[in-house]
Protein backbone atom coordinates (compact mmCIF):
# COMPACT_ATOMS: atom_id res chain seq x y z
CA UNK A 1 0.00 0.00 0.00
CA UNK A 2 2.79 2.44 0.93
CA UNK A 3 4.57 1.56 -2.33
CA UNK A 4 1.45 2.51 -4.29
CA UNK A 5 1.14 5.77 -2.35
CA UNK A 6 4.81 6.52 -2.99
CA UNK A 7 4.45 5.91 -6.73
CA UNK A 8 1.30 8.01 -6.82
CA UNK A 9 3.02 10.89 -5.01
CA UNK A 10 6.05 10.68 -7.28
CA UNK A 11 3.82 10.78 -10.33
CA UNK A 12 2.00 13.85 -9.05
CA UNK A 13 5.30 15.51 -8.19
CA UNK A 14 6.70 14.89 -11.67
CA UNK A 15 3.50 16.12 -13.30
CA UNK A 16 3.52 19.40 -11.38
CA UNK A 17 7.26 19.85 -11.99
CA UNK A 18 6.81 19.41 -15.73
CA UNK A 19 3.85 21.82 -15.69
CA UNK A 20 5.95 24.34 -13.77
CA UNK A 21 8.83 24.11 -16.25
CA UNK A 22 6.51 24.43 -19.26
CA UNK A 23 4.64 27.30 -17.65
CA UNK A 24 7.91 29.08 -16.82
CA UNK A 25 9.08 28.78 -20.44
CA UNK A 26 5.72 30.14 -21.56
CA UNK A 27 6.03 33.14 -19.25
CA UNK A 28 9.54 33.76 -20.52
CA UNK A 29 8.79 33.72 -24.23
CA UNK A 30 5.07 34.19 -24.91
CA UNK A 31 3.40 37.62 -25.18
CA UNK A 32 6.30 39.47 -23.60
CA UNK A 33 5.50 43.19 -23.34
CA UNK A 34 6.92 46.17 -21.46
CA UNK A 35 3.94 46.69 -19.15
CA UNK A 36 5.81 46.72 -15.83
CA UNK A 37 7.37 49.60 -13.89
CA UNK A 38 10.28 51.31 -15.62
CA UNK A 39 9.12 49.60 -18.85
CA UNK A 40 10.11 46.20 -17.51
CA UNK A 41 9.06 43.31 -19.73
CA UNK A 42 6.46 40.83 -18.51
CA UNK A 43 5.52 37.47 -20.01
CA UNK A 44 1.90 36.58 -20.78
CA UNK A 45 1.35 40.32 -20.55
CA UNK A 46 -2.24 40.31 -21.81
CA UNK A 47 -3.32 37.74 -19.23
CA UNK A 48 -1.49 39.48 -16.42
CA UNK A 49 -2.79 42.96 -17.26
CA UNK A 50 -6.36 41.66 -17.67
CA UNK A 51 -6.36 39.86 -14.30
CA UNK A 52 -4.80 42.87 -12.61
CA UNK A 53 -7.43 45.14 -14.13
CA UNK A 54 -10.29 42.83 -13.11
CA UNK A 55 -9.02 42.65 -9.52
CA UNK A 56 -8.46 46.39 -9.37
CA UNK A 57 -4.93 45.95 -8.04
CA UNK A 58 -3.27 49.02 -9.53
CA UNK A 59 -1.05 49.52 -6.47
CA UNK A 60 -0.21 47.82 -3.20
CA UNK A 61 -3.15 46.77 -1.03
CA UNK A 62 -1.76 47.37 2.44
CA UNK A 63 -4.22 45.03 4.19
CA UNK A 64 -3.51 41.96 2.05
CA UNK A 65 0.19 42.80 1.88
CA UNK A 66 0.46 42.87 5.68
CA UNK A 67 -1.70 39.76 6.08
CA UNK A 68 0.44 37.71 3.70
CA UNK A 69 3.65 38.92 5.32
CA UNK A 70 2.33 37.77 8.70
CA UNK A 71 1.39 34.41 7.19
CA UNK A 72 4.95 34.13 5.93
CA UNK A 73 6.26 34.71 9.45
CA UNK A 74 3.79 32.12 10.77
CA UNK A 75 5.13 29.57 8.30
CA UNK A 76 8.69 30.30 9.41
CA UNK A 77 7.60 29.81 13.02
CA UNK A 78 6.12 26.41 12.15
CA UNK A 79 9.33 25.45 10.37
CA UNK A 80 11.31 26.51 13.45
CA UNK A 81 9.07 24.33 15.64
CA UNK A 82 9.72 21.31 13.44
CA UNK A 83 13.46 22.04 13.61
CA UNK A 84 13.20 22.28 17.41
CA UNK A 85 11.31 19.01 17.50
CA UNK A 86 14.12 17.35 15.56
CA UNK A 87 16.74 18.87 17.84
CA UNK A 88 14.93 17.50 20.90
CA UNK A 89 14.86 14.05 19.30
CA UNK A 90 18.55 14.29 18.50
CA UNK A 91 19.43 15.20 22.08
CA UNK A 92 17.09 12.73 23.78
CA UNK A 93 17.95 9.82 21.48
CA UNK A 94 21.66 10.74 21.45
CA UNK A 95 22.05 10.08 17.75
CA UNK A 96 21.22 11.99 14.59
CA UNK A 97 20.44 8.66 12.93
CA UNK A 98 17.58 8.13 15.39
CA UNK A 99 15.82 11.35 14.45
CA UNK A 100 12.65 10.56 12.52
CA UNK A 101 13.50 10.26 8.84
CA UNK A 102 10.37 12.21 7.95
CA UNK A 103 11.86 15.19 9.77
CA UNK A 104 15.24 14.77 8.09
CA UNK A 105 13.58 14.79 4.68
CA UNK A 106 11.59 17.85 5.73
CA UNK A 107 14.80 19.73 6.50
CA UNK A 108 16.22 18.70 3.13
CA UNK A 109 13.17 20.15 1.41
CA UNK A 110 13.48 23.34 3.46
CA UNK A 111 16.95 23.72 1.94
CA UNK A 112 15.52 23.05 -1.53
CA UNK A 113 12.93 25.81 -1.00
CA UNK A 114 15.69 28.24 -0.04
CA UNK A 115 17.65 27.11 -3.10
CA UNK A 116 14.65 27.80 -5.35
CA UNK A 117 14.31 31.26 -3.84
CA UNK A 118 17.98 32.08 -4.45
CA UNK A 119 17.82 30.65 -8.00
CA UNK A 120 14.92 32.84 -9.07
CA UNK A 121 16.42 35.90 -7.42
CA UNK A 122 19.38 35.46 -9.79
CA UNK A 123 17.53 33.98 -12.76
CA UNK A 124 14.85 36.64 -13.15
CA UNK A 125 11.75 35.62 -15.11
CA UNK A 126 9.43 38.52 -14.25
CA UNK A 127 9.70 41.58 -12.03
CA UNK A 128 7.02 42.96 -9.71
CA UNK A 129 4.16 45.09 -11.06
CA UNK A 130 5.04 47.73 -8.46
CA UNK A 131 8.17 49.33 -7.08
CA UNK A 132 8.96 48.64 -3.44
CA UNK A 133 11.01 51.42 -1.86
CA UNK A 134 11.77 52.56 -5.40
CA UNK A 135 13.34 49.21 -6.29
CA UNK A 136 12.21 46.81 -9.01
CA UNK A 137 12.45 43.29 -7.62
CA UNK A 138 12.11 39.80 -9.06
CA UNK A 139 8.64 38.37 -8.52
CA UNK A 140 8.45 34.96 -10.25
CA UNK A 141 7.55 32.68 -8.61
CA UNK A 142 5.97 34.26 -5.53
CA UNK A 143 8.38 33.40 -2.70
CA UNK A 144 5.83 34.08 0.07
CA UNK A 145 3.32 31.75 -1.59
CA UNK A 146 5.97 29.07 -2.03
CA UNK A 147 7.08 29.42 1.59
CA UNK A 148 3.60 29.00 3.06
CA UNK A 149 2.50 26.32 0.58
CA UNK A 150 5.57 24.12 1.09
CA UNK A 151 5.92 24.46 4.87
CA UNK A 152 2.24 24.00 5.64
CA UNK A 153 1.82 21.46 2.84
CA UNK A 154 4.67 19.29 4.10
CA UNK A 155 3.28 19.50 7.62
CA UNK A 156 -0.02 18.14 6.32
CA UNK A 157 1.64 15.51 4.14
CA UNK A 158 4.02 14.15 6.70
CA UNK A 159 4.82 14.64 10.32
CA UNK A 160 1.48 15.38 11.96
CA UNK A 161 0.97 11.66 12.52
CA UNK A 162 4.01 11.53 14.79
CA UNK A 163 3.31 14.73 16.71
CA UNK A 164 -0.39 14.07 17.35
CA UNK A 165 -1.37 10.65 18.57
CA UNK A 166 -5.10 11.06 18.00
CA UNK A 167 -6.84 11.65 14.70
CA UNK A 168 -8.80 14.73 15.82
CA UNK A 169 -5.89 17.19 16.17
CA UNK A 170 -4.31 15.90 12.93
CA UNK A 171 -7.49 16.57 10.97
CA UNK A 172 -8.01 19.96 12.62
CA UNK A 173 -4.52 21.23 11.89
CA UNK A 174 -4.58 19.79 8.37
CA UNK A 175 -7.74 21.72 7.57
CA UNK A 176 -6.35 24.85 9.23
CA UNK A 177 -3.07 24.73 7.33
CA UNK A 178 -4.90 23.95 4.09
CA UNK A 179 -7.09 27.01 4.63
CA UNK A 180 -4.04 29.17 5.32
CA UNK A 181 -2.47 28.02 2.06
CA UNK A 182 -5.57 29.14 0.16
CA UNK A 183 -5.63 32.44 2.06
CA UNK A 184 -2.00 33.05 1.12
CA UNK A 185 -2.58 32.28 -2.57
CA UNK A 186 -5.59 34.59 -2.81
CA UNK A 187 -4.17 37.23 -0.47
CA UNK A 188 -0.84 37.46 -2.25
CA UNK A 189 -2.60 37.97 -5.56
CA UNK A 190 -4.87 40.68 -4.09
CA UNK A 191 -1.92 42.37 -2.37
CA UNK A 192 -0.94 43.87 -5.71
CA UNK A 193 2.76 43.00 -5.49
CA UNK A 194 2.60 40.03 -7.88
CA UNK A 195 1.43 39.23 -11.35
CA UNK A 196 -1.11 36.44 -11.77
CA UNK A 197 1.55 34.26 -13.41
CA UNK A 198 3.82 34.66 -10.35
CA UNK A 199 1.17 32.99 -8.19
CA UNK A 200 0.43 30.20 -10.67
CA UNK A 201 4.11 29.40 -11.06
CA UNK A 202 4.57 29.31 -7.29
CA UNK A 203 1.57 26.99 -6.82
CA UNK A 204 2.86 24.55 -9.46
CA UNK A 205 6.38 24.45 -8.01
CA UNK A 206 5.16 24.17 -4.41
CA UNK A 207 2.72 21.38 -5.25
CA UNK A 208 5.58 19.50 -6.88
CA UNK A 209 7.82 19.83 -3.82
CA UNK A 210 5.06 18.78 -1.42
CA UNK A 211 4.26 15.74 -3.56
CA UNK A 212 7.92 14.70 -3.68
CA UNK A 213 8.12 15.09 0.09
CA UNK A 214 5.01 12.94 0.44
CA UNK A 215 6.75 10.25 -1.61
CA UNK A 216 9.70 10.39 0.82
CA UNK A 217 7.31 10.04 3.77
CA UNK A 218 5.73 6.96 2.19
CA UNK A 219 9.17 5.48 1.72
CA UNK A 220 10.04 6.10 5.37
CA UNK A 221 6.85 4.48 6.59
CA UNK A 222 7.41 1.46 4.39
CA UNK A 223 10.87 1.04 5.92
Amino acid sequence: MQTNKKSHALGIGLLFLILFLLFTLTVMFVDVQAIGPNNSEVGLASVNSTVRSLLGTDGINDLFYLMTKLLGYAALAIAALFCLFGLIQWISRRSLRKVDKELIFMYVFYVIVVGCYVLFEKFIVNCRPVLEDGILEASYPSSHTMLVFTIFGMAIAGHFGTIFGSKGPRVLFSWLFGLLIVVMIVGRLLSGVHWFTDIIGSVLLSASLVAFYRACVCRCRKA
